[in-house]
């Protein structure tokens, strides 16, 4: 389907993904549904990103220039305009949808020359057959850790009741049966080749991480020491904001036992004062964690939605300390 110029492409990556022997190659067929894009402007912001037109923090830049288009052009903004053409867009509707379709990390570690091509067509193959035309623009992103395809999809059509065309998303991605739906027939799209590759396991617990976090974890340029140093402002932060919000639930509990409880209005109040004092030192806290993060951001060259997105996906994992003292906070508060 791509010919010999993906291949060659391959080949040309110091075997980053290529190898003679296949190994161990077992995994899962990935297919998630991420950031919907309100409006033409959203579209443009997708196109900066996929397009590299801008630094991405993310991506190797030595690599960058075997990313490979597979559905549309560079030009999405005004790939998208031109397809909307007069389609009426409501106030509440998504313009666009962004999918990402990959696989386990180590489905794409010694894969042999040419089979990278092919996971490429089954995967273009199977977003046709689910959208059509819907699906303008599909890139492949090889300068990250693993490859993985971005597609955008515009979900225009034809509407009965008002007689024109209307952006419908609703139809393709309403509700969790739907999107386990695409997790399936993905699955079975791509086993045609690849029976190593599994579909995830039904109505697990799991809880996956959105395309923005995505990002952020596959981060290459986040050393171990960068990532140990967010896991100490992450927790700080955790923590903060737990106490913050336990502080102010006692000085609620205070301000009501001060209307309840005239004759001891006085020893209360002065027990407010000291609780609300309290509270804007984690207020004073909360703003110098603020600074750290801005400051991080201008060392690392990262914009603060990245950075967050690292400190939220860290907070999952790396935050079961926190619990006994949430506990504490709890039992202390029902004391009162």
């Amino acid at each position: 389907m791509f010919g010999d110029g993906v291949k060659n492409n391959i080949e040309k990556m110091d075997d980053k993904y290529s190898a003679g022997n296949i190994g161990t190659r077992s995994g899962y067929s990935i297919i998630r549904l991420g950031q919907k894009l309100k409006n033409l402007s959203g579209i443009k912001g997708f196109e900066i990103h996929m397009e590299r037109q801008r630094e991405t923090l993310n991506a190797d830049k030595e690599l960058t220039h075997h990313n490979i288009i597979l559905i549309g052009s560079q030009n999405v903004y005004e790939d998208v305009k031109d397809y909307l053409g007069d389609t009426f867009i409501a106030k509440n509707s998504n313009v666009g949808y962004n999918m990402l379709l990959t696989a386990s990390p180590q489905f794409f570690k010694n894969m042999p020359t040419g089979e990278l091509d092919e996971w490429m067509e089954l995967s273009v193959n199977y977003l046709k057959d689910q959208f059509g035309e819907n699906c303008v623009y599909a890139v492949c992103h090889m300068d990250e850790t693993s490859p993985h395809i971005h597609a955008l999809i515009v979900p225009k059509m034809w509407n009965e009741r008002s007689q024109k065309m209307t952006l419908q998303g609703y139809k393709y991605f309403d509700g969790a049966v739907k999107l386990r739906g695409y997790q399936t027939s993905y699955s079975e799209a791509v086993r045609k080749k690849f029976t190593m590759l599994k579909r995830g396991r039904m109505y697990s617990k799991a809880k996956h991480i959105d395309i923005k976090k995505f990002y952020s974890i596959v981060n290459s340029s986040v050393d171990n020491l960068s990532l140990d140093e967010l896991k100490v402002h992450t927790k700080n932060e955790e923590l903060i904001n737990i106490k913050m919000k336990f502080m102010q639930q006692t000085l609620n509990n205070f301000e009501l036992k001060n209307k309840k409880i005239k004759d001891t209005n006085e020893v209360l109040s002065t027990d407010n004062e000291k609780l609300k004092a309290n509270l804007k030192d984690m207020q004073k806290d909360f703003v110098n964690y603020n600074k750290a993060v801005e400051q991080m951001c201008r060392i690392h060259g990262i914009n603060k939605s990245e950075f967050k997105a690292i400190l939220e996906y860290v907070v999952k994992e790396q935050t079961n300390s926190i619990t006994p003292t949430k506990h504490d906070l709890k039992q202390s508060l029902k004391k009162i």
